[in-house]
């Protein structure tokens, strides 16, 4: 086991930008979780762990983990490296996962997000997708990513348990799931998700909240829907919106 003191240790600066920077993250293909749970999640799932900063009053809980992956640090030290106000006592650095499209062709049921910045939003869209049997989720446009420490924790580890793939490429979406069926919600369709018979394969495209879907995706749709509300309500969260066409799948 290692000990850090400083809080200008070179290691320290290290984790501080995986969390803050997301394309330092995708070029050093490596993440940063908090907190036992989800630690010890990744770390069963088998990802590959780099390095795990504990406070001392801790280190048993960790008697699974080799030593030399172990730093010992001192409130201050997790104070600086976490993201959250309440900071956890243990924060590991992990790479990140490894799918491809040619994971996703396949699969039968695909939901496609576009733009969607808040990763609340994102979390818990992705929680739901897998509590629903979504077999995986592609991210384009500026969709913020899976591994911004506010999505690994709204997602409560399920970001782990389903494929997720990310691509600002309409081709790349045009050419592998060719065989599918895309569907696109709409807010002024006359279908009814009530009334809508799914294709064995289809991949489901939401917009963000502000915008909805881009004309480019719309041009891509076979078929559209729209969750029926009373007139009262003039729109739904959209991981309440993801979450009852998930339901209704």
């Amino acid at each position: 086991m290692k000990n850090i003191t400083s809080k200008d240790n070179e290691k320290i600066k290290y984790v501080v930008k995986l969390s803050l920077n997301k394309k330092f993250r995708e070029s050093e293909k490596k993440f940063v979780v908090e907190g036992f749970k989800a630690i010890y999640d990744a770390y069963c799932f088998g990802l590959n762990l780099n390095d795990i900063f504990l406070h001392p009053s801790i280190i048993n809980k960790f008697d699974f983990i080799n030593e030399n992956k172990i730093t010992i640090v001192e409130d201050n030290i997790l104070k600086k490296i976490s993201t959250t106000d309440s900071y956890s006592k243990c924060i590991a650095v992990f790479d990140m996962l490894d799918y491809t499209f040619d994971d996703l062709k396949t699969k039968n049921t695909l939901i496609l997000l576009e733009n969607i910045k808040d990763p609340g939003n994102l979390g818990t869209i992705i929680r739901s997708a897998n509590a629903f049997g979504i077999d995986g989720i592609i991210l384009y446009g500026d969709t913020i990513d899976i591994y911004n420490p506010k999505v690994i924790r709204s997602s409560v580890g399920n970001f782990l348990k389903i494929p997720i793939l990310k691509t600002k490429d309409i081709e790349v979406i045009k050419r592998v799931f060719k065989t599918h069926t895309f569907y696109a919600t709409k807010v002024d369709t006359d279908i009814d998700l009530k009334k809508v018979k799914f294709e064995d394969k289809k991949v489901i495209m939401f917009g963000s909240e502000a915008e909805g879907l881009s004309q480019e995706l719309f041009d891509i749709a076979h078929k559209f829907f729209t969750i029926k509300m009373q007139n009262k309500v003039e729109s739904l969260n959209l991981s309440v919106a993801a979450s009852i066409v998930f339901y209704s799948l």
